[in-house]
């Protein structure tokens, strides 16, 4: 049946033209008639700034008649229709704009007036009533123009239309959400945890052979997967020196549930504590927090209240995206609650007043991580020995709590056994936030001393960090030698005719027991003249020897694409003389190829240094290797690494590049589902061309099958994809789930399953049977059940009778007649059955010829 189509088109597009022929006829001699003829037409509606829709309407003569109720629908504006009294009543922009439409007193109340109405501005028929053009406009303020050659109407609000608001809010929410990585997905695909599964791993071999020392070989394996629910890492090394030394060895455990109250992440192994002491051998043991494992995003919200001119427009954008907008009140005042996230908050306010005045304020806050929002507490307890030192046992424990927006507080207990004086090392911390842009955070350890910070960012973006260490005398915590620490950096962009970047000054002094150290180094990186540069010039003050001062110069010059160098010069101005002379040149041979030249000379030693490298990029690995020469010794390296993973497609394992430790990975697999079981059967092909859109980051890549893949990501999170069908070749192919929510598993690659709906479609005409004449019906609602007599469908008969629908899966069906209209407008049809049998191109069902009679 599917040749069918094309030729009920070609019969439909001419019975068309003929009504259409007929209509513009018979309106050309209507003055000799007692009644114009109506015809019920669907129009192109076209509103300004909202979209577009087919409209049902009449079309009497050259004059055209909206549906009120489908207007109003499509536009967000309430009605409800009163079948005794034949009234549509609701309101338009507000509750206080009320409205009713009387068909049989032929009237109009809105806005505490009263519009009469003439007998033909109302008609009315089994789809509801129709309201002549014109008294949109000139009672509801909808502009409207008919364009009868092209069967369309476009329309325009005087003001703001419920639907214009709803899609605005609809756009705040979305911008506030794609600020806060929120998202709403369509469907959310939860981790599953398993008793013990292989992830993946790594390998990595490194030979180096020097001409005047011994040769040094080094084999390295990580082997990655879930364990008792939770993640393992194992990374072994070995070296032809050291062998398997066990401090060179890592392995852990780590248990993760961002939703837990008590704790949400559990870890056993080697663990790294956040010590205060000097930790020289690893720590073996078993740490608890209730922090969670990614990144903290939303701190909390900021009253802004101001006052600008009564009546104005106010809107707040943050990080450039619109969030909110509102109209300042009688008096001018406006108030916000902007959500604040961690890191700089750039806030903009946008005043626009009734006669083209703008005016913009800017404001910046940062939000540190160390600050927590306002009743939020977290802490963290470890426990363990350090290894080679058995007897050397190790715990803290360590809280916080946000005390209000802009004060934490903390404190805990560490104890170390193998120390004398500082055992036992209690301590407290406050981070304050002072005015948006002051920040301030110390902390005092008990018998140890004290540190703090300080940092200041401006509106123009000067950036000033000012850090204070001072420690006790006798302290045997930490394993450095200076009392007092002194360090003060100050960052801001420059822009002059010459050159664009920035600049940074800092400043370094370390207080020893017998003398002073004292580093300043000034550096401008940026764009000069069409070129990259960074200059970095550094002094070295000491009270027992003479100050050092060098500078040192690199750029940047693209030869190609593929070719560029990175020369580099060193000076001292202590000899007034160069330093050293670098060249680098870089090449890339192909996409997965490149090879690197250095040339080094060093004035004051009057040494050449000549280095060559390659990489290449397998599949499966990379390797490369690097050959050194100088005056003093020749050596030459290899390397080799690469991943695998379990195999897909009846493989035992498959190797692949090297997945970054930690993260997770998900590969897309859109396949059509014949059977509509939603899992891919090996006799479903793969459709290569579903699109696919990451809102979390990671690395895309794209298959030679057209699959997409993300690596990189953060696990024990949700992560928000969006899919796009609108490549699909054919228009039966439908996706069920546009967007999706997946949570991440680390360090493997999960498959996430796409099944694609293949949907079949119906299509015919409806008359009226009027004896040896049929006329065709338009606006006749069908409702298509399936075999459970559940509704799946929905389509309306056009000005020619012809309907049609798209979107039916494989079963048995049923088509009839709305039950609501057929009593409504007196007229019921008989029930048709039919079947769909989709196969890779869908099914189409049509041909059919349908009757309405009246009761």
């Amino acid at each position: 049946m599917k040749a069918g189509k094309s030729i009920l088109y070609v019969i439909r597009q001419i019975s068309f033209c003929l009504i259409w022929a007929w209509v513009g006829f018979s309106s050309t001699f209507s003055f000799a008639q007692d009644e114009v003829h109506c015809e019920e037409v669907w129009l192109n509606l076209k509103a300004e700034d909202i979209g577009s829709i087919e409209l049902p309407s009449m079309i009497c003569g050259r004059e055209v008649y909206l549906s009120i109720s489908r207007l109003f629908d499509f536009l967000k504006i309430k009605n409800l229709y009163d079948n005794e009294l034949g009234e549509l009543h609701g309101y338009i922009y507000n509750s206080k704009d009320k409205y009713l439409i009387s068909e049989q007193e032929l009237k109009i109340e809105y806005q505490d007036s009263i519009y009469n109405l003439r007998p033909d501005a109302i008609k009315s028929s089994g789809n509801g009533l129709f309201l002549k053009a014109d008294y949109f406009e000139d009672i509801f303020g909808l502009e409207n123009e008919f364009i009868f050659s092209r069967l369309s109407i476009n329309l325009k609000a005087s003001a703001e239309l419920p639907i214009v608001r709803v899609a605005k809010r609809e756009q705040l929410r979305k911008n506030l959400q794609q600020l806060k990585q929120e998202f709403i997905a369509d469907t959310v695909i939860k981790r599953d945890h398993s008793f013990f599964k292989f992830g993946n791993g790594a390998w990595a071999v490194q030979n180096i052979e020097n001409s005047e020392s011994q040769d040094f070989r080094r084999f390295d394996l990580a082997l990655r997967g879930e364990f008792l629910g939770g993640d393992l890492v194992a990374d072994l090394s070995y070296n032809n020196r050291n062998h398997l030394d066990s401090r060179a060895q890592f392995y852990k455990w780590r248990y993760v549930n961002n939703s837990g109250k008590l704790f949400k992440q559990v870890s056993a192994g080697k663990v790294n504590p956040g010590s205060i002491s000097t930790l020289f051998d690893p720590l073996i043991g078993v740490q608890i927090t209730n922090r969670s494992s990614f990144s903290r995003k939303e701190f909390g919200t900021y009253l802004l209240s101001d006052i600008t001119q009564p009546d104005w427009m106010v809107e707040l954008y943050l990080n450039e995206q619109l969030i909110d907008y509102k109209r300042a009140d009688n008096a001018g005042r406006y108030t916000f609650n902007v959500p604040l996230l961690y890191g700089n908050n750039k806030i903009e306010i946008r005043l626009y007043g009734p006669w083209g005045e703008e005016e913009i304020i800017n404001k910046n806050i940062n939000i540190p991580y160390k600050l927590l929002s306002k009743g939020k507490f977290e802490y963290s307890l470890t426990g363990g020995y350090l290894e080679k030192r058995n007897k050397s046992f190790y715990s803290q424990l360590k809280m916080d709590y946000g005390l209000s927006r802009q004060l934490s507080i903390g404190g805990g207990l560490e104890y170390l056994s193998t120390l004398n004086k500082n055992r036992f090392m209690p301590f407290v911390h406050s981070s304050v936030n002072l005015r948006s842009r002051f920040f301030l955070n110390g902390e005092y350890i008990y018998g140890l001393g004290f540190r703090g910070n300080f940092n200041y960012t401006s509106p123009s973006s000067l950036r000033l960090d000012f850090n204070y260490s001072r420690y006790n005398k006798d302290q045997d915590a930490l394993r450095f030698r200076y009392r007092e620490e002194i360090q003060a950096r100050l960052a801001l962009p420059v822009k002059t005719k010459f050159f664009k970047g920035t600049s940074r000054l800092s400043y370094l002094q370390y207080d020893y027991p017998n003398y002073t150290l004292k580093r300043s180094q000034l550096t401008f990186s940026g764009i000069a003249f069409g070129r990259n540069f960074n200059l970095n010039t550094q002094a070295f003050f000491t009270d027992f020897a003479d100050p050092i001062a060098t500078s040192d110069l690199s750029s940047i010059i693209k030869f190609s694409d593929k070719l560029f160098a990175i020369p580099r010069l060193g000076f001292s101005y202590s000899t007034m003389s160069l330093n050293y002379l670098r060249s680098e040149f870089k090449m890339n041979l192909f996409e997965k190829a490149n090879i690197n030249f250095t040339y080094d000379y060093d004035f004051n030693y009057e040494q050449h240094n000549v280095q060559l490298g390659f990489r290449y990029n397998l599949d499966f690995a990379r390797f490369g290797g690097v050959a050194n020469y100088n005056k003093y010794n020749t050596s030459f390296s290899q390397y080799i690494s690469g991943g695998f993973e379990p195999g897909q497609n009846d493989k035992f394992i498959q190797f692949s590049e090297d997945k970054l430790p930690g993260r997770g990975s998900l590969s897309f697999l859109a396949f059509l589902d014949l059977n509509a079981n939603g899992k891919k059967d090996a006799s479903e092909p793969v459709v290569p061309e579903l699109q696919v859109k990451s809102h979390s980051g990671g690395v895309r890549k794209k298959s030679s099958d057209g699959q997409y893949s993300f690596t990189q990501l953060t696990p024990h999170m949700p992560h928000y994809f969006e899919l796009n069908s609108s490549y699909f070749p054919n228009i039966s192919w439908r996706l069920k789930d546009k967007s999706l929510s997946i949570e991440v598993t680390p360090n493997t690659t999960t498959v996430v399953e796409v099944p694609i709906e293949v949907v079949g479609e119906i299509g015919g005409f409806i008359y009226r049977d009027e004896k040896t004449v049929k006329i065709p019906v338009s606006g006749i609602k069908l409702n298509i059940y399936d075999e459970n007599n559940e509704l799946v469908g929905q389509c309306l008969s056009q000005s020619d009778g012809y309907f049609h629908f798209l979107g039916l899966s494989s079963g048995a069906f049923s088509l009839k007649m709305d039950p609501d209209q057929s009593k409504r407008i007196g007229m019921t049809m008989t029930p048709v059955l039919f079947d769909i049998q989709n196969d890779i191109d869908g099914d189409i069902v049509d041909g059919f010829e349908l009757f309405v009679t009246s009761n």
